[in-house]
């Protein structure tokens, strides 16, 4: 087409496979050039006894897998709805199934921050959550350069 074009400073995707310390394995995923979901920035997890799965664009639902060996006609997905029981929900809406919005979690987020500099809450993340993100980025970093795996590093390297 005839859409402006200039130097690209970023990836328009990558993929990260990770093994943790207790032995699982991941993928992690982000692209910024695809086509399809529009704000999806989704988790699942699947393991031996269930799954776990939600997705941004459907943020008041959490969709719960548990494995049943003794009747596997129940072994599918549950959806869980956001509701009154769940931290902030009657801040916002008083009711079973009447969502939270963006602008309702983005609220919910200045107030949790804005507690914890007050000194009322630790919430998390923080610092130490942002300073392991940067850890892990730099192991993915070390690891394309390298070819190989790399273990995180959680001490900075000098200048970082």
């Amino acid at each position: 087409g005839d859409e402006p074009r200039g130097a690209v400073t970023n990836e328009d995707y990558f993929s990260v496979i990770a093994r943790f310390r207790n032995g699982a394995q991941g993928i992690l995923e982000a692209c910024r050039v695809i086509n399809g979901a529009k704000c999806e920035m989704s988790f699942a997890v699947y393991g031996t006894k269930g799954a776990l799965k939600w997705n941004m664009e459907q943020m008041n639902e959490l969709h719960l897998q548990r494995r049943d060996d003794a009747n596997p006609a129940r072994d599918g997905f549950t959806e869980l709805l956001s509701g009154p029981a769940h931290p902030f929900h009657t801040y916002f809406n008083p009711g079973w199934g009447v969502g939270l919005s963006y602008d309702d979690l983005k609220v919910i987020e200045a107030h949790t921050f804005l507690a914890s500099v007050a000194g009322d809450v630790d919430a998390e993340p923080n610092f130490g959550a942002a300073r392991a993100v940067a850890c892990v980025q730099n192991a993915v970093i070390r690891s394309w350069e390298s070819e190989r795996w790399e273990a995180v590093a959680y001490e900075m390297p000098e200048g970082q």
